[in-house]
Protein backbone atom coordinates (compact mmCIF):
# COMPACT_ATOMS: atom_id res chain seq x y z
CA UNK A 1 0.00 0.00 0.00
CA UNK A 2 1.25 3.46 -0.86
CA UNK A 3 1.07 6.38 1.58
CA UNK A 4 1.46 10.04 0.69
CA UNK A 5 2.38 12.64 3.28
CA UNK A 6 2.43 16.41 3.00
CA UNK A 7 4.66 17.97 5.66
CA UNK A 8 4.63 21.66 6.47
CA UNK A 9 7.44 22.82 8.74
CA UNK A 10 6.40 26.07 10.37
CA UNK A 11 9.15 26.50 12.99
CA UNK A 12 12.45 25.10 14.19
CA UNK A 13 12.51 26.06 17.87
CA UNK A 14 14.98 24.33 20.19
CA UNK A 15 16.80 22.75 17.22
CA UNK A 16 13.72 20.69 16.36
CA UNK A 17 11.01 20.98 13.72
CA UNK A 18 7.41 21.90 14.48
CA UNK A 19 4.66 21.78 11.91
CA UNK A 20 1.77 19.90 10.37
CA UNK A 21 1.53 16.41 8.88
CA UNK A 22 -1.25 16.00 6.34
CA UNK A 23 -2.46 12.69 4.91
CA UNK A 24 -5.62 11.49 3.26
CA UNK A 25 -6.80 10.58 6.80
CA UNK A 26 -6.54 14.12 8.10
CA UNK A 27 -4.16 16.63 9.61
CA UNK A 28 -2.07 16.42 12.77
CA UNK A 29 0.48 18.77 14.29
CA UNK A 30 3.91 17.63 15.47
CA UNK A 31 6.42 19.22 17.85
CA UNK A 32 9.63 17.37 16.92
CA UNK A 33 11.18 15.25 14.19
CA UNK A 34 10.77 12.16 16.37
CA UNK A 35 7.05 12.83 16.87
CA UNK A 36 6.68 13.35 13.10
CA UNK A 37 8.39 10.03 12.34
CA UNK A 38 6.32 8.21 14.97
CA UNK A 39 3.06 9.51 13.47
CA UNK A 40 4.19 8.60 9.97
CA UNK A 41 5.26 5.10 11.06
CA UNK A 42 1.95 4.51 12.83
CA UNK A 43 0.06 5.58 9.73
CA UNK A 44 2.09 3.22 7.53
CA UNK A 45 2.10 0.24 9.94
CA UNK A 46 -1.51 0.32 11.10
CA UNK A 47 -3.11 2.32 8.34
CA UNK A 48 -4.74 4.42 11.06
CA UNK A 49 -3.36 7.42 12.92
CA UNK A 50 -2.92 7.03 16.67
CA UNK A 51 -3.28 10.74 17.24
CA UNK A 52 -6.41 12.05 18.89
CA UNK A 53 -5.87 15.54 17.48
CA UNK A 54 -6.10 14.49 13.81
CA UNK A 55 -8.62 16.77 12.15
CA UNK A 56 -10.66 16.27 9.04
CA UNK A 57 -11.16 19.75 7.72
CA UNK A 58 -13.26 20.55 4.67
CA UNK A 59 -11.07 23.60 4.10
CA UNK A 60 -7.97 21.49 3.52
CA UNK A 61 -7.27 20.52 -0.04
CA UNK A 62 -6.50 16.79 0.11
CA UNK A 63 -6.46 16.55 -3.68
CA UNK A 64 -2.84 17.71 -3.71
CA UNK A 65 -1.75 14.62 -1.78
Amino acid sequence: MEHTFKITISADAHHSWQGVLQTESGVCSFNSELELLQKMATQVDAGEPDCSDWKKDACIDNTSL
